[in-house]
């Protein structure tokens, strides 16, 4: 390399004069590069070939590219996979929570408390319906022989309901009938009349609860009209909250005039929680049971006092029933009874023929059937 102060030659990598000690201030190999880039103007060097190249950017896919071509270019499909992804997820939650937030939904969860309001500011109303057809045959060696009598009854009435206060820590719930009407069928003959407000079958009836809302006892619940209608307006249920498929069991009593026969049931029903369900703008608990009751207490008709014996029932009772969760009380409830009783008799000819039958019967000891088929249907209007 030649000294450019003194003009000494001097080694190509040196970084100084050997003679005169003056410092090079070019790197040896730059200057080397910037001389051939100086004698390229002259001796035809192409300077391009030390410039450094840009990256070459890459392809945009076409508009028809496939998915496969789009990912292996690595090239981004644009914010509407991202959009609509948004809007499926937001579709989810909302759908999830509809389901998981609904009052139906928490109740079938959670179950409900069921129990009555222990204070009404205004009386409830009830329309009740009883509906009674009973058919008494005489029989022989265990077969119907004499079709005695037919009788079918149908009871409408409007029952009345407010809340008074009870001794100690107890509320009472007292009903009152506000008209009762009877049409009835026997033999053929039909009868319309009302019941009059002082009729023992019409006395009002009582429900004693705690401040719970829970049933403790029932009073005069054992008159076959208003009575039989309180027990079957005011189940019994259990404290604590019930769930779907929750089941418990009741004892019960009602008395209850079937023709010229007075029966006092006895038995237990056997309640089932069956669904929650909406009823108008409201929430309500559908329930289901059965009812296993047999006659306590018979009382015959005049002709057969102190003459029958040894009665026997064979039957089955279904009911359903619409509990109304927010209003605190039940909405609907039917129930039906069905079966046949049976007794001896002593004396066959007292029974009573009907009128268009002037066949006597043949006198002495015998047996009774009376088929039985009651329903009752209440509901609020």
């Amino acid at each position: 390399m030649k000294c450019p102060k003194c003009g000494c030659a001097n080694p190509p990598t040196s970084m100084f004069c050997g003679v005169c000690l003056a410092t090079f201030s070019v790197n040896p190999t730059k200057e080397s590069l910037w001389g051939k880039k100086n004698q390229g103007k002259h001796s035809g060097f192409d300077p391009a070939e030390f410039q450094t190249s840009k990256p070459t950017p890459a392809p945009i896919p076409a508009p028809n590219e496939s998915p496969h071509e789009i990912r292996k270019t690595g090239s981004n499909p644009g914010p509407l996979r991202g959009v609509f992804l948004i809007i499926l997820g937001l579709s989810v939650i909302g759908l999830s929570l509809n389901r998981y937030l609904s009052p139906i939904y928490r109740l079938r969860y959670f179950g409900a408390r069921l129990s009555y309001r222990t204070s009404i500011p205004q009386s409830v109303t009830y329309l009740i319906e009883f509906q009674t057809m009973a058919k008494l045959f005489t029989t022989r060696m265990g077969v119907i022989d004499t079709a005695v009598a037919d009788h079918q009854d149908t009871e409408t009435a409007t029952v009345l309901v407010s809340s008074q206060e009870g001794p100690g820590m107890r509320r009472t719930l007292l009903g009152r009938s506000k008209e009762w009407m009877l049409q009835s069928v026997a033999n053929l003959t039909e009868e319309t009349k009302m019941i009059p407000a002082g009729h023992p079958s019409t006395a009002p009836a009582a429900i004693r609860m705690d401040l719970q809302g829970t049933v403790l006892d029932r009073q005069q619940t054992d008159s076959s009209r208003l009575g039989r209608a309180m027990t079957f307006m005011f189940p019994r249920f259990p404290k604590g909250a019930l769930r779907e498929g929750s089941a418990w069991n009741e004892p019960i009593q009602w008395g209850e005039d079937i023709g010229d026969w007075k029966f006092l049931w006895k038995g237990q029903l056997t309640w089932t929680l069956v669904d929650f369900e909406s009823c108008d703008t409201q929430k309500c608990a559908r329930l289901t049971y059965q009812a296993s009751v047999s006659p306590q207490r018979v009382d015959p008709p005049e002709w057969a006092i102190g003459d029958v014996s040894n009665i026997s029932f064979s039957g089955s009772g279904l009911g359903e029933a619409l509990y109304n969760i927010d209003d605190h009380f039940l909405e609907s409830n039917v129930f039906t009874l069905t079966g046949r009783l049976t007794t001896d008799v002593k004396h066959l000819e007292k029974l009573p023929l009907p009128h268009d039958d002037e066949t006597p019967l043949v006198g002495g000891p015998g047996f009774l059937l009376l088929q039985i088929n009651s329903r009752l249907n209440m509901r609020k209007p």
